[in-house]
């Protein structure tokens, strides 16, 4: 069956508005930081041992040598003192006893015992193959982390419906990854997916009635997207297609079968390189809200023309500007 979308739509977002054109150095490339849950725990533990230690060790001693003048501590003893001196140890020792209950209270979990909400896939709870496909997932969490390797395995693809209907909010993709196969994660509550650099082919209904889904970022080594991948995903609002894309919807033969945005209701902006020579007449139906942005002269732009769809070109300049704008939103 066609898919349909009986909602009602919000209000569009306001379009991108081109700034004046100015010089701007290139930014460095900086390393992605990523550590796993038990490097973030030994991270969080080793802080907590640290304030312990200062409380139980270090802050008697100041505030001893604040109390008697002494640089020494031979024994304890009990002084009675009224001095201002002793303000910033005591002070400093109850913003320390502050901060650790408030951590306390905030995780929910004895000290000594902090962990993150997420669960990071560790071959307990998946099974990846030689050439580095997740092939089975059996999490229950609704937040996962996906990590660079799986018992010493460096993950490559995402196999077909391994995250399907999983309840999953988010999810966080390893560098290195190629492959995001069919069904890979259709029927989330995913609301913001961002692809590492090394992504160059998303499957067929990859993202398939993601509803909550409002932002991606697809990068610019995909070459592949397949059919209805992003179908039924009526919360996005705006997407890019990376220049290597030379076809949306090229293989489909069903009469039946739903275009790649089919159903984005709230999709108000798609940005079409020239490189582009293919779209369906499928791709961006039941999508009423669409302005499409692309070069002039491009085959998007004589395909908005033909379908009626609003579209916005560019001199080659300003699709250059766009383009940084777009990916540093």
């Amino acid at each position: 069956m066609p898919y349909a979308n009986p909602w009602a739509l919000p209000p569009l977002p306001e379009s991108y508005d081109l700034p004046p054109r100015q010089y701007k150095p290139p930014k460095p490339k900086l390393p992605r930081v990523r550590l796993t849950l038990r490097q973030v725990n030994v991270l969080l533990n080793l802080g907590l041992a640290c304030c312990v230690i200062f409380l139980t060790l270090v802050f008697p001693v100041l505030l001893y040598r604040n109390l008697t003048g002494s640089t020494a501590v031979l024994g304890w003893r009990f002084v009675v003192v009224t001095s201002d001196s002793m303000e910033p140890a005591i002070q400093g020792g109850a913003l320390l006893l502050a901060a650790l209950l408030v951590v306390q209270i905030l995780a929910g979990l004895p000290l000594g015992m902090l962990t993150v909400n997420a669960e990071e896939l560790d071959g307990t709870n998946c099974t990846v193959n030689a050439e580095g496909t997740i092939t089975w997932y059996n999490g229950s969490d609704t937040e996962i982390i996906i990590p660079d390797e799986i018992n010493g395995i460096t993950v490559k693809a995402i196999g077909s419906g391994v995250f399907r209907n999983k309840g999953l909010t988010s999810i966080t993709l390893p560098d290195g990854l190629v492959t995001i196969g069919d069904q890979a994660f259709q029927d989330n509550s995913l609301t913001a997916v961002s692809m590492p650099d090394s992504v160059t082919s998303i499957g067929e209904y990859a993202f398939f009635n993601c509803r909550a889904l409002n932002r991606i970022r697809l990068p610019d080594t995909v070459s592949y997207i397949g059919e209805e991948a992003f179908a039924g995903c009526e919360s996005l609002l705006s997407i890019n297609i990376p220049d290597m894309v030379t076809s949306l919807d090229e293989n489909q033969t069903d009469q039946y079968d739903n275009g790649l945005f089919d159903g984005c209701g709230r999709l108000a902006e798609v940005f079409i390189p020239k490189t582009l020579q293919y779209i369906s007449s499928k791709t961006f139906r039941n999508s009423p809200n669409l302005t499409i942005h692309t070069p002039g002269g491009s085959f998007a732009e004589k395909y908005a023309d033909k379908h009626k769809i609003p579209v916005k070109t560019y001199t080659p300049d300003e699709w250059a500007h766009l383009m940084e704008a777009v990916k540093e939103k």
